[in-house]
């Protein structure tokens, strides 16, 4: 489990490599969210807790490759724009 809050910046592509890591948590941060297959590099993760980030606009690829995600959490986020297909391939 690895948790990160009052984070501010934009999270780079594949800003994390790790195949062990199964739960990730961001809260209460500023990122802006908006990198293609940020956690690209976490393909065994099963559960995303992004609850009260400041997320309005989520890129269609953000979550591609997690196919194994079973609980994501977007909570409590200003999100204005969510692409039909940005959860395409999610359990």
């Amino acid at each position: 489990e690895l948790q990160f809050s009052s984070c501010v910046g934009e999270l780079p592509v594949n800003f994390l490599q790790s195949t062990a890591l199964r739960k990730l948590t961001f809260r209460d941060s500023a990122s802006l969210w908006q990198s293609q297959r940020t956690f690209a590099g976490t393909p065994n993760l099963l559960e995303l807790n992004l609850r009260g980030n400041r997320i309005e606009k989520i890129d269609p690829k953000t979550f591609q490759g997690l196919s194994r995600l079973q609980q994501l959490d977007l909570r409590d986020n200003p999100l204005a724009e969510v692409a039909p297909s940005t959860f395409t391939g999610l359990t």
